[in-house]
């Protein structure tokens, strides 16, 4: 809708997880995500808009299932967030075995803004394929693997703290 959807952990407001939002969103939609832990896996394949209310370490999207974001196509925009990705490693699945990152694009874009971005099992951001990603004002630490891994894909990274990483 117009003023966008809310995503509230309480239920006092909108709908309780992201993915149902985004399963609702209409092309362009900005989803309000308020403060909490939310522990999913979200896909996203169009032009969306996910915006933490309140300050970046006050909503965090971590996984424990795979890669935390997913960007498949569109052009997506997250601000002001805390992600992460507590594991596997590894997960096995029809497409064989991949590693689980916090953010994975494969194709489309994203844009990171005022975001915090760590994983426990691999490397925060990684950009495949024809995936794009502009990385602005964010801090990307303590990455078990990569901060930023760009594997044939392209982006920009802006004005980004990048440390403790185990690779740069």
């Amino acid at each position: 809708g117009a003023d966008g959807l809310v995503v509230d952990p309480t239920g006092n407001h909108g709908v309780i997880t992201i993915s149902e939002a985004i399963a609702m969103a209409i092309e362009g939609d900005t989803i309000h995500i308020q403060p909490g832990t939310y522990i999913e896996s979200i896909e996203l394949k169009q032009d969306v808009l996910l915006i933490g209310e309140g300050n970046n370490d006050e909503v965090l999207i971590s996984s424990d299932k795979g890669d935390t974001i997913t960007v498949l196509g569109g052009h997506i925009k997250l601000q002001n967030l805390s992600l992460d990705c507590k594991g596997p490693t590894l997960v096995d699945n029809e497409k064989g075995a991949s590693s689980s990152n916090t953010v994975m694009v494969s194709s489309g874009s994203i844009d990171l803004c005022d975001c915090n971005i760590t994983s426990k099992a691999c490397s925060a951001i990684v950009v495949r394929k024809v995936g794009e990603a502009v990385v602005q004002s964010c801090s990307i630490h303590d990455s078990s693997e990569k901060g930023i891994y760009f594997e044939g894909g392209s982006g920009t990274v802006v004005d980004c703290d990048i440390f403790a990483n185990k690779h740069h």
